[in-house]
């Protein structure tokens, strides 16, 4: 049994609801060029061009939109970036430990109304949260006495 793709030398994208024009503009920008310039740099189309990089195996440029991503991680957002690379093993995952190493009992308790949520939305990240949470650290502003 031969897939439709090798049998019509096409594959169609345009059912896929993970491949918009721009992120698949900067895919296929990067494969031409080597090199990643986004064309918008918000949170949602770095995750969408990440997404699909690590959808078609294209490893550099998932680095690449990784390291921006990780360059707009704060305590208000890494729980939110960290549940969708959360067992990914990428930069970006081992980023948002490293935050939550830092600050992260912090974190949760700024976050505690929401956790329970996050447990019944995602429950491998609630599982690794909880199985790391003993080298949480506490953020400067609790250590300071504030």
């Amino acid at each position: 049994s031969e897939c439709r793709e090798a049998s019509t030398g096409e594959v169609n994208l345009g059912n896929d609801p993970d491949v918009g024009f721009a992120e698949l503009d900067e895919l296929l920008r990067f494969i031409v060029s080597d090199t990643f310039q986004p064309s918008s740099d918000t949170v949602e189309h770095l995750f969408r061009v990440r997404g699909l990089a690590d959808k078609y195996q294209i490893l550099q440029l998932r680095t690449l939109a990784e390291g921006l991503l990780a360059t707009k991680i704060t305590p208000g957002n890494v729980l939110s970036f960290l549940g969708r690379v959360v067992d990914t093993s990428g930069d970006l995952e081992q980023a948002c430990w490293k935050l939550l190493e830092a600050s992260g009992q912090d974190i949760l308790q700024e976050n505690e109304a929401s956790l329970s949520t996050l447990a019944v939305e995602n429950p491998r990240l609630a599982r690794a949260i909880m199985l790391r949470a003993s080298t949480f650290g506490i953020g400067a502003k609790r250590r300071r006495g504030a």
